[in-house]
């Protein structure tokens, strides 16, 4: 029996199978499609991040303007600039000559510096000898800033151009063939909240990291000034707790015989005419070892060696730089060079040490609120929630930490 045409042409199940290929492209761009849309979400919840927490930045700047110190509580910040205002200045307005010498024209380079709240300028020509020029503030300030104006008058004839960026430029030539003069129109001082002026979000959105949705973290940070002292004493008989039985008190008193030394030796060849002696300093070195081991020999009265540091760390860490040996580590780590380590193996040395006793001190002197690290509430990456079905089939798996501020340092920024 012979087959119809129209079923050579259309086999079985040929529908079916343009079905699965439709359903297969479809699923292959969705495949790529969709975690771009994913990756996007990602980058916007960092960006979004990053700028709560830049704004809640500059709270913690502000309430320290004002309060001279520093709190990493989000109530009391927040509390503060429900009612803080500040004192709007007028902006500061760049103007340089660029005529650096006697000359028959005149030209300037007008700007600004607040780029924050201000955008652009622009430029109303009144006639040929002068000009208006009117700052604007940025779009999300102009509901409380109003525009900035100032005029430039010339002699004979006057040109104002944008710096190459055309009117959105910051910057601002004018050109004369006369003396150029600059006129402020007057400017009424005022006050606004703090809130609308020093944040570019709203203050409600600010606490909450967009990504976990949770609270950020906030801690004072402090700078802690370490002191610690180690004081010598010779005695006429060899005393028990001596320097010989403790490692650091050992190396101390050979740093500081050495030390003092080597400062006599240098200022004894900086003084001498005679630059032979050079070649000899290392023998030379020992003879002043020898004074100075003499001289401590000698000594009535207790020599000391003192050091203090600095150190930066969250305030729940204080207690733990509390700790004498803490800062002992943190203070003296004394390394001895091969001419030190010489000297000690010495008779005379070896005969001084047992006479001295040593007595340690050590303590966090000054404690100082520097900043406020602000941090996202969980470490690392954070697995975001699959809400659609497509969020589980095309996963891309979890968002990287947007970063932390500390000390009004931007972690994300590359100058840092």
């Amino acid at each position: 029996m012979a087959v119809p045409e129209t079923d050579k042409l259309n086999p079985t199940g040929s529908w079916i199978l343009r079905i699965l290929i439709v359903i297969l492209l479809v699923f292959m761009l969705a495949s790529i499609l969709y975690p771009q849309k994913l990756w996007r979400k990602q980058d916007a919840l960092i960006e979004d991040s990053r700028e709560r927490m830049d704004n809640l930045n500059k709270v913690v700047l502000r309430y320290h303007d004002v309060k001279n110190y520093y709190v990493a509580s989000v109530d009391s910040l927040q509390a503060f600039m429900e009612t803080d205002s500040i004192d709007v200045k007028a902006p500061v307005i760049e103007y340089e000559r660029l005529s650096l010498y006697d000359a028959e024209n005149d030209s300037i380079l007008i700007g600004f510096t607040d780029t924050f709240h201000y955008s652009r300028i622009t430029a109303e020509e009144i006639n040929e000898d002068s000009v208006v020029l009117t700052l604007h503030p940025e779009e999300d300030f102009a509901e409380i800033l109003h525009p900035v104006s100032w005029s430039l008058a010339a002699r004979r004839g006057l040109t104002t151009f944008a710096r190459g960026k055309g009117d959105d430029d910051i910057y601002w030539i004018a050109y004369s063939d006369g003396e150029i003069k600059r006129h402020d129109f007057e400017w009424e001082p005022f006050q606004v909240a703090s809130k609308d002026y020093i944040l570019f979000r709203k203050l409600d959105e600010i606490w909450t990291d967009p990504i976990s949705g949770q609270p950020y973290e906030l801690s004072l940070n402090t700078r802690l000034t370490l002191y610690g002292e180690v004081e010598f004493t010779k005695h006429r008989n060899p005393v028990e707790e001596s320097v010989v039985g403790n490692q650091l008190a050992k190396n101390l008193v050979m740093n500081l015989l050495a030390r003092r030394a080597r400062g006599a030796l240098d200022v004894f060849l900086k003084e001498s005419e005679d630059s032979s002696l050079y070649e000899q300093q290392l023998e030379l070195a020992d003879d002043f070892f020898e004074e100075e081991v003499i001289k401590m020999s000698k000594m009535r009265r207790p020599t000391s060696v003192e050091n203090e540091t600095q150190v930066t760390v969250p305030i729940d860490s204080v207690s733990y730089y509390e700790d004498q040996k803490v800062i002992r580590n943190k203070l003296f780590r004394i390394v001895l060079d091969d001419q030190i380590r010489k000297w000690e193996e010495r008779a005379d040395v070896q005969d001084l040490l047992p006479h001295l006793s040593y007595d340690e001190s050590y303590q966090i002197s000054e404690i100082d609120t520097v900043g406020v690290l602000i941090e996202p509430p969980f470490d690392g990456e954070y697995k975001l929630e699959d809400k659609t079905f497509l969020d589980k089939v095309f996963s891309v798996g979890p968002i990287e930490n947007p970063g932390y501020i500390e000390n009004n340092d931007l972690s994300w920024e590359e100058k840092r």
